[in-house]
């Protein structure tokens, strides 16, 4: 179907903002605070905050992560599929073709994922806030995490795997990868894994 919003996660993520609007002109767009001080002459709807626009709240809830106010990061929970939505909050990098990518996440702290970069843990800067969006984050009740930057995190699928789940086929983790998880009531039961198309 058509897009109907346009969201920028943090502030961060917003050089690509002006080029998404012209792209979807009928677009809302929603941004993370910080967002419109980079962009005023921008069209913005409105600002990303605590509680889901009724436009998505049926299928996404959101938080704002405390404590780190030059970010400004709202994630993301897609309740019908049990997705955490992450962009900078997390990393997830296993592998790099290039060594220039490997050395730069490894300064940055990022390589062999999941983890939080350098430069995220540096603008932190109300730990004991940050520490509660994470605890709220980790009670929201999802079975994968989807990140920005890195690979789908393997260790879900493998603590599934050692509940019994069954994986019939092959197995991975690349981005662009999904993972259907099927449910018991008890249990996911049977996982099937879909490599990235590209």
């Amino acid at each position: 179907g058509p897009v109907e919003v346009v969201i920028a996660p943090n502030a961060m993520h917003h050089m690509s903002l002006p080029a998404f609007i012209e792209c979807f002109p009928d677009a809302l767009v929603y941004v993370a605070h910080g967002v419109t001080a980079k962009h005023p002459d921008l069209p913005i709807t409105g600002l990303l905050g605590e509680e889901p626009e009724p436009l998505w709240a049926l299928e996404l809830d959101q938080h704002r992560i405390a404590g780190q106010p030059r970010i400004n990061e709202v994630a993301f929970l897609h309740k019908p599929s049990r997705t955490l939505l992450l962009t900078d909050w997390l990393f997830t990098f296993n592998r790099s073709d290039t060594w220039w990518t490997r050395t730069f996440l490894r300064i940055a702290g990022a390589y062999h994922g999941p983890s939080q970069s350098r430069l995220l843990r540096l603008s932190i800067a109300d730990r004991a806030a940050a520490r509660a969006s994470r605890d709220r984050l980790l009670a929201w009740d999802f079975d994968r995490v989807i990140v920005a930057h890195g690979d789908i995190i393997p260790e879900l699928i493998r603590r599934a795997k050692g509940r019994g789940m069954e994986v019939p086929g092959k197995s991975g983790s690349s981005k662009g990868s999904v993972w259907t998880l099927t449910w018991d009531g008890e249990r996911f039961d049977c996982g099937v894994y879909e490599p990235n198309p590209a």
